[in-house]
């Protein structure tokens, strides 16, 4: 199954294929007192054992059960071939099966068992389908974080005001459709500097398992995680509801995250708002996004003058501490309509993103000189300095950001940049 993000973050589907091999769904030889076939497990085997359980009694098939996480069993299916002694695979999440699938090893399912699910929830090869649904969601402790001070949305669990307050499990399966769906929404870029705002919030609470994480944020030893919400209630039920200390909260319905997600679905993350190009920094100094601008900011962005359906959307302070006229000294402002910028002569100068022209970056210790001179700095093992380079339409240059902003804010503003271009009336 796959998930992607509600208040909690996303639902998602746990996923069924049947692997093509020779002895596929063949009744056993020699000794056997009847058919039976191997099944192997990337579920959770409480879960897998009740589902086994009523299908051995409903037809008398016996079930081999070999469980483990499903990314190893989808390697060993690889590596056994058509030796494999697998006929189903049973994941929590859906890139095991797309690998699978990309290697041909997964049969078709029958009409009849693909009609019994919603076909957005299965494959669309009609190799797997999805059979249990899932929601990610906050789990939280009261006495540490009121509900209404939790994140919105999945890209806010970066922002800084939740340092050390955030418990997660990398390690888990469950944790990579997440980061899938936010690289696909939003960027690979965008994606890694969420990533890195994630593990400074983290800190020391990064545990190896969604079990870990809810019973750690239940004794109050941080205030609040991100799993799928059967862990909270599997907690309950063994605790008593007496001794559970924590609540449970889903993402707001406005995040882009929040709809149900299915096994096949993770190749279609939301992407962000046409009108409004989704622009993300995480911890990177200096830099703010609506609505948590700066005292300075919200300053610039008063004497901006905006129109009247303007709206800003993310100030970059590039002075490192200098100020002209108590603001500061260097910065850029990105708008719904367009960028404007004080350079460090003073000037402020803007552009519409409808007369945006090329942008890319250059290497400024290499550009302008002879071609060897690449080989020269990396013999020497001098790193690249790289500027951004915006220019108008009409080809003119507009501005450049070079050692006054780190790399990672560059490559933001660049992606915003792009997204820009892309849109209908750029």
């Amino acid at each position: 199954m796959t998930a992607q993000q509600p208040r909690v973050l996303r639902s998602g589907w746990s996923a069924l294929a049947l692997v093509m091999t020779a002895g596929w769904l063949l009744a056993a030889c020699g000794g056997s007192p009847g058919p039976s076939i191997t099944l192997y497990n990337g579920q959770h085997e409480q879960t897998t054992e009740s589902l086994v359980t009523a299908f051995e009694k409903a037809t008398g098939i016996t079930v081999n059960i070999r469980s483990d996480d499903e990314d190893t069993l989808a390697d060993e299916i690889v590596s056994e071939g058509s030796r494999s002694p697998a006929d189903v695979i049973y994941t929590e999440n859906s890139p095991a099966l797309e690998y699978l699938q990309s290697k041909g090893l997964l049969a078709a399912v029958e009409p009849s068992t693909l009609a019994a699910t919603p076909s957005r929830y299965s494959s669309p090869q009609d190799d797997w389908v999805g059979v249990s649904a899932r929601v990610s969601v906050l789990i939280y402790n009261p006495s540490l974080i009121s509900e209404s001070q939790l994140p919105t949305s999945i890209l806010q669990l970066a922002d800084p005001r939740y340092q050390g307050e955030l418990a997660l499990a990398p390690g888990e399966t469950d944790f990579q459709p997440i980061v899938t769906s936010v690289a696909r929404a939003y960027g690979a870029a965008a994606a890694l500097t969420w990533l890195e705002g994630l593990r400074t919030n983290a800190g020391s609470h990064v545990y190896p398992d969604n079990e870990t994480i809810a019973a750690d944020v239940n004794r109050g030893e941080v205030a609040f995680g991100v799993v799928n919400q059967y862990y909270w209630y599997r907690l309950a039920a063994e605790i008593g509801s007496g001794n559970i200390h924590s609540a449970i909260a889903y993402f707001a319905a406005g995040d882009p995250f929040a709809r149900r997600q299915d096994a096949g679905d993770f190749r279609d993350a939301p992407a962000p708002v046409p009108e409004a190009p989704t622009i993300f920094f995480g911890n990177l100094t200096g830099c703010f996004t609506a609505p948590n601008f700066s005292a300075a900011a919200n300053r610039i962005i008063l004497e901006a003058r905006m129109e009247p359906t303007e709206k800003p959307l993310a100030f970059i302070d590039l002075s490192h501490g200098l100020k002209y006229d108590g603001n500061p000294a260097q910065y850029v402002l990105l708008t719904s309509y367009r960028m404007i910028v004080r350079n460090a002569l003073n000037i402020v100068a803007f552009l519409w993103f409808t007369d945006l022209g090329q942008v890319g970056f250059i290497d400024r210790l290499t550009h302008g000189k002879p071609r060897f001179w690449r080989s020269v700095l990396k013999t020497l093992g001098i790193e690249p300095k790289y500027s951004l380079v915006i220019g108008r339409h009409n080809g003119s240059h507009f501005h450049t950001i070079a050692s006054e902003a780190d790399d990672r804010v560059k490559k933001v503003i660049y992606n915003f940049l792009l997204k820009q271009k892309s849109q209908p009336d750029s």
